[in-house]
């Protein structure tokens, strides 16, 4: 299942690559690259991203692994390796110098400007909605309305 930060962040860049089949499977149904990653049990969308940080070789052969793992070779059909490399080009390919490599924190590449604002303003719209939501119905009180008698007087 994906996390809150791929869902928001990630936007679609990804989705050409996550989207495009492998193969078909021996059941019949096609084998996406995302429900590949799903079943190895990682967020397609980190991995996705993880990959294309990596220098092409070695995202292609991380990927020809996974193809090898789910996908045994057919007569007549492409070689993981052919499979691989066809599927990594959608994929955004942007390895990075040592630099700014470092500039990561726990594997995941730093916030753009954008991305920083809109997780801000997600977090803000939820914490008001929160406030709002607590303080809902005990803060509205309910206005006695003023007696009268049966000829229309007030008292």
């Amino acid at each position: 299942m994906p996390n809150i930060h791929s869902m928001f962040l990630f936007e679609h860049q990804f989705d050409e690559f996550l989207c495009a089949s492998i193969g078909e499977e021996k059941n019949g149904m096609a084998l996406s690259v995302l429900s590949a990653f799903a079943r190895r049990n990682v967020d397609p969308w980190q991995e996705a991203a993880r990959l294309s940080q990596l220098p092409r070789e070695v995202a292609t052969g991380e990927l020809c692994s996974l193809i090898a793992e789910f996908s045994p070779g057919a007569p007549g059909r492409a070689s993981p390796r052919e499979i691989a490399e066809r599927l990594m080009a959608p994929l955004p390919h942007s390895h990075r110098s040592a630099a700014s490599q470092r500039k990561t924190f726990l594997g995941r590449a730093a916030l753009t400007r954008r991305e920083t604002v809109r997780t801000a303003v997600v977090l803000l719209f939820l914490l008001f909605w929160l406030v709002f939501a607590a303080l809902g119905p005990q803060s509205v009180k309910p206005v006695a309305a003023p007696a009268s008698d049966a000829i229309g007087s007030v008292k």
